[in-house]
C-alpha cells in the first residue's frame, strides 16, 4: 500500500495549493494532463501481473488469442479481442500490452477531466481516492471500453453527437455493458434546475426500494453469462458506496449557484448530475446483482468533474475549506476500501519486481 499512500499525497498537495486558485489552474491544466497521463500510465501498465484479481486471466487469454477470436461466445465482443490480436501480431509481449492499454485508458480518461474540469487537480485526486483508479488496476476490458466512453462524452457534451455514436459502438464491441452509455445521447437536452435535481436524486435513491422489479426487468435484456452473477453469492458490498453516490450529485446541487437568469444549470452540468443519478441507481442495483452494479462505472467519473466545479464555486475560504474536508473524506475512504478489497490491488509489486 505505500506506493498508494505516496501517490494519494503527490496528488493531493496541488488540489490544496494551487486547486482553488482558478488562473493557475487553467494555465497549468494542459500540462498536468500530459503529466499525469504518463504517470497513471507508468503505474497501471507497469504493475506486476498479480496486482489486480483479473490480470492473470487477461494474461492467459492474451496467449491464447487465436483460440480466444476463434471461439463463437466472443464474438460478440469481437473488438477487444480483435484488438488482442493485431497487439500479438505487431509483437508484443503482455507487458508491453498491459502499458498501451494502460496508456489509452489515462489517456481518453483525463481528457475528460482536461475539458470539462475546472479543477483538474481535485478531479485527478478523486479519481484516485473516490472514483476508477483500482478498477483500472484489474477490470482491462471494460475500462478500456470506459475511456471510449469519456471520449464519447467530450463530443455529446461539445454537441456533436453523430461523432460520438461511432464511439460508443467500439466500446459496446470491446464490452457489452458500454451499450448501458446509449442513454447519454438522449441526455443532451435535458436542462435540470435546483428543484428537478431534486427530484431525479430523490427517485434515483428510491431505487434501493424498487431495485428487486429493475433487476428482474433488465435481466430479461441481459447477455445470459452476465445473469448467473448477484450478490446472493456471497459478494459484500461496500455499504458507504450508496451513501456516497447520493451525497454527491446532493451536495454538487445544493452549492453549486451557477445558473442562467431562469434558474437552470448549463448544458454541460445538466448532463453530468443526471449521469450522477444514473450513478445512484445503478449503485442500488449492485445489491441484487453485481454485473449490473458495475453499469454505475460508466457514469461515475461525471461526479470527478461535478465536484471540484462546484467547489471552484465557493468563496476563497469556503472553497479552501470543502477542498480540505472533502480531501481527507476520499483518503480514508480509498484507504478503507483498497485494503483487502476484492480488486486485489493492495500488494503493489512492479513487473520486474
Amino acid at each position: 500500500m505505500i506506493i498508494y499512500f505516496f501517490l494519494l499525497f503527490i496528488v493531493s498537495l496541488p488540489v490544496y495549493e494551487y486547486g482553488v486558485r482558478t488562473p493557475y489552474a487553467v494555465s497549468h491544466k494542459k500540462g498536468y494532463y500530459l503529466y499525469t497521463t504518463i504517470c497513471f500510465t507508468a503505474i497501471i501498465g507497469l504493475r506486476a501481473v498479480s496486482v489486480g484479481c483479473d490480470t492473470v486471466q487477461y494474461q492467459y487469454r492474451y496467449t491464447i488469442y487465436q483460440e480466444v477470436l476463434d471461439n463463437i461466445a466472443s464474438r460478440n465482443e469481437i473488438g477487444f479481442h480483435f484488438f488482442n490480436y493485431i497487439c500479438n501480431k505487431i509483437g508484443l509481449n503482455f507487458q508491453q500490452y498491459l502499458f498501451v492499454t494502460s496508456f489509452l485508458m489515462c489517456l481518453f480518461t483525463f481528457y475528460f477531466f482536461y475539458k470539462y474540469s475546472k479543477n483538474i487537480y481535485f478531479s485527478v485526486f478523486l479519481f484516485v481516492s473516490i472514483g476508477l483508479f483500482t478498477v483500472y488496476m484489474s477490470g482491462l476490458k471494460q475500462s478500456l471500453a470506459i475511456s471510449f466512453c469519456m471520449l464519447a462524452l467530450v463530443l455529446v457534451l461539445n454537441k456533436k453527437i453523430k461523432f460520438a455514436i461511432p464511439l460508443l459502438v467500439l466500446a459496446t464491441i470491446f464490452h457489452n455493458s458500454a451499450a448501458v452509455f446509449f442513454i447519454v445521447l438522449f441526455l443532451h437536452k435535458v436542462k435540470l434546475n435546483k428543484a428537478k435535481s431534486y427530484i431525479f436524486i430523490t427517485i434515483s435513491a428510491l431505487a434501493l426500494l424498487y431495485k428487486t422489479l429493475l433487476v428482474e426487468l433488465i435481466s430479461k435484456f441481459m447477455p445470459e453469462k452476465y445473469n448467473i452473477y448477484d450478490f446472493e453469492e456471497g459478494y459484500n458490498m461496500n455499504i458507504l458506496l450508496p451513501i456516497i453516490a447520493v451525497l454527491i450529485p446532493l451536495f454538487c446541487t445544493i452549492f453549486n449557484n451557477d445558473v442562467d437568469e431562469n434558474g437552470f444549470f448549463c448544458h454541460e452540468t445538466s448532463i453530468l448530475l443526471c449521469m450522477s443519478c444514473l450513478n445512484i441507481i445503478f449503485t442500488m442495483l449492485a445489491f441484487n446483482n453485481s454485473q449490473l452494479g458495475r453499469m454505475a462505472y460508466y457514469f461515475v467519473n461525471a461526479n470527478m468533474v461535478l465536484i471540484p466545479n462546484t467547489v471552484l464555486l465557493q468563496k476563497k475560504d469556503d472553497k479552501r475549506i470543502m477542498a480540505t474536508i472533502l480531501g481527507v473524506i476520499g483518503a480514508l475512504y480509498f484507504v478503507i476500501s483498497t485494503q483487502g478489497g476484492t480488486l486485489s490491488i493492495d500488494n503493489y509489486l512492479f513487473y520486474w519486481q
